[in-house]
């Protein structure tokens, strides 16, 4: 069942790029993480992760493809994978100002069958001058397990605000903030970061501070990120 869905899910986007093939970009990358982590909670315990992506960028403002990650999502599960299918589009506003909109559908590889880990998630942002960005996303089915048990099909929203400042063509600094309420739950935590990026050619790495409130803790224990420092080392192959 879920080979199927993945196999629509890149149908409906092969589609689209068939379509405009004669006006799209192809681009790739692959990358090694010390720690893969989402919105204050790690995906890999802790441990390093390797990423990769392929994807197309159209000249209408729109682009789709997949992303790709090792992930460990509990103790004792092993290393898996993550497949993440997207469609986004972008619609200038001005100058200075755009609008942003993307779905993901999220797929996780011989996680446990007693508690599927898929989601899907519909997110929106507003960027200035591609340099302070702010996100709305929402989830009507996500997963999650805690220190009370598994939660299936809960319906949530996270806000973030990041904004990346260059010094110079190689170099940029990051910061970012972020929320994340579970609707039915009543339940919600905070999280933020900081770090830098450093570029040349096709190479980046960059180096970041990841940390999540007690009450992310409290929820998540171990896979909350507390005081972790996370480095990221990617290769653009096109």
């Amino acid at each position: 069942m879920r080979n199927h869905r993945a196999s629509c899910v890149w149908s409906v986007v092969a589609t689209i790029v068939a379509g405009s093939a004669h006006a799209a970009e192809w681009n790739a990358n692959v990358a090694v993480a010390s720690n893969y982590i989402v919105r204050g909670l790690t995906r890999s315990l802790d441990h390093p992760a390797v990423q990769g992506s392929i994807g197309v960028q159209g000249e209408k403002h729109w682009a789709a493809g997949l992303w790709a990650s090792s992930v460990e999502l509990y103790e004792g599960a092993g290393r898996h994978g993550e497949i993440d299918y997207y469609l986004s589009g972008e619609l200038p506003l001005s100058r200075d100002w755009r609008l942003n909109g993307q779905v993901t559908r999220y797929e996780f590889i011989a996680e446990t069958t007693l508690f599927p880990y898929d989601y899907t998630e519909a997110a929106g942002s507003v960027s200035f001058q591609d340099t302070i960005t702010a996100t709305v996303a929402w989830s009507p089915d996500y997963p999650y397990y805690t220190r009370l048990g598994p939660v299936s099909g809960e319906r949530v929203m996270s806000y973030e605000l990041s904004a990346r400042y260059p010094i110079n063509r190689h170099v940029q600094v990051l910061a970012g903030v972020g929320h994340t309420d579970f609707d039915s739950q009543g339940r919600a935590y905070n999280y933020w970061s900081g770090g830098s990026e450093v570029s040349w050619d096709r190479f980046s790495l960059s180096v970041s501070y990841v940390s999540s409130d007690g009450d992310a803790r409290r929820l998540f224990r171990d896979l909350a990120t507390q005081d972790a420092w996370v480095a990221t080392f990617s290769f653009r192959i096109r």
